[in-house]
């Protein structure tokens, strides 16, 4: 890659603000285009039956990684993964300290060009430019393709991130997908080392900060480019069976039944006001609804269903979780058996104030409008958060429109949010920064 060498720029030409040392070359470009040019490109390429789903391990998967690797290697990074999948581009600095960036590569099934990629396109393109014009970093600076996070293939979310952070234990990756192909299988034939997850945990990184679409309506409704989060909220999900006993729906009295049906919907209907009695900032969502044999005239045996409980750092979500269970306990006293598999288990977290502060200052120094907003939904920056100082800004989803393939973010806010982030990066990885 042509450019300045980053190792030949002196002391003052690295302390004056980056927009006074901007070559030639990056007067007048339009990062937002390039970006969305980018994000087009991949979600052309990365297309199952018709739809965007990069599932974690699979062709569409590598085929993004093998674009984004070419990213990387343009922007002048060196380029690595790790043991499990997640795609690194480095630009050493002085130390070895990392100041990581970057989002998630998967996507939900039938998803949209934005959601973690927007992330991923913005730190490169960052990146770039801090090559170019920037010299040398005092401490490492990192973007990283995250292997996993939307939980789209297996109910297990957030693979690359608790990697990262040891949060995922060996056993872990014998979880099963659709087709009964275990996460250690998938990983060993997309040709990463499950048995190596230790060589996956990192040490030396010092900040992580997340760029995303903010997947909800609030920026976009305001007319506001930049949100800066101060938390994220809690997940708690369930898959669980209340299992009954099958009988004819005709000639089987009603006080003489045991539908699992009827015990759901009791419980429905008492969980979802008595969550709104204990915290009015709780969302719980009964979002798969299955019954076996599921025939109209036939008693159910059993009922199967899911259960997506959220909410804040200044909720309750403990408190309304142990309400949930205690109505399960009642079903079972009523004669019903339950079984729960938990799926995701994250407590709310708040982020880091030094870097939430250092968010708030690029945006200000970049005459960016922003606002302070919590994350309604989970993040990689939340698994980080309470391992390593973390930061999140969000960019607007047109519409509130996320999870769809009507998903849209536009030119303008891609490159508002690519400067705001550069601009943090700055200020966390050059000490003689003062752009």
């Amino acid at each position: 890659m042509s450019g300045l060498n980053p190792n030949r720029l002196s002391d003052m030409e690295r302390a004056r603000p980056l927009h006074t040392r901007i070559r030639n070359e990056d007067m007048g470009m339009n990062y937002g285009k390039e970006i969305a040019r980018k994000l087009e490109t991949l979600a052309a390429r990365t297309m199952k039956n018709g739809e965007i789903w990069r599932a974690v391990y699979t062709d569409e998967d590598r085929e993004a990684k093998r674009i984004i690797k070419e990213w990387m290697e343009n922007a002048g990074l060196s380029v690595y993964e790790d043991p499990m999948g997640n795609l690194f581009g480095r630009l050493q600095g002085e130390t070895d300290k990392v100041i990581l960036i970057g989002s998630h590569i998967d996507t939900v099934k039938n998803g949209g060009k934005y959601d973690g990629a927007a992330g991923i396109a913005t730190a490169v393109a960052a990146l770039e430019i801090l090559v170019r014009n920037a010299g040398r970093p005092d401490k490492t600076i990192e973007v990283v393709a995250l292997a996993e996070e939307e939980g789209s293939r297996y109910d297990r979310s957030y693979l690359g991130s608790k990697g990262i952070t040891g949060k995922l234990a060996r056993e872990d990756l014998f979880d099963v997908d659709s087709e009964g192909i275990t996460i250690f299988d998938a990983m060993s034939g997309a040709g990463y080392s499950p048995s190596e997850l230790e060589k996956v945990v990192r040490e030396d990184i010092e900040a992580f900060v997340e760029l995303h679409v903010e997947q909800g309506p609030v920026l976009h409704a305001e007319g506001i480019k930049i949100g800066v989060v101060n938390s994220i909220v809690g997940i708690f999900s369930y898959e669980i069976k209340i299992r009954g006993f099958q009988n004819h729906a005709g000639t089987t009295p009603m006080r003489m039944r045991k539908d699992p049906v009827v015990a759901l919907a009791r419980i429905i209907n008492e969980v979802t006001a008595e969550a709104q009695k204990i915290s009015d900032t709780a969302t719980i969502t009964f979002g798969r609804i299955e019954t076996v044999p599921g025939m109209s005239n036939v008693i159910a045996q059993e009922v199967i269903f899911t259960v997506d409980l959220r909410d804040g750092v200044n909720g309750k979500i403990e408190e309304i979780d142990e309400m949930l269970k205690a109505k399960l306990k009642n079903a079972e006293a009523d004669g019903y058996e339950v079984s729960i598999k938990t799926g995701c288990r994250e407590m709310p977290v708040s982020l880091d104030k030094r870097i939430v502060d250092t968010i708030r200052e690029a945006a200000l120094s970049r005459g960016i409008e922003f606002i302070e907003i919590n994350s309604g939904a989970g993040h990689d920056a939340q698994i980080f958060a309470d391992a390593i100082p973390t930061g999140m800004i969000f960019i607007p989803s047109v519409d509130g429109i996320s999870h769809s393939p009507l998903e849209y973010t536009t030119e303008e806010d891609l490159e508002a949010g690519m400067l705001v982030l550069l601009s943090t990066v700055q200020k966390l990885a050059y000490s003689k920064a003062c752009d």
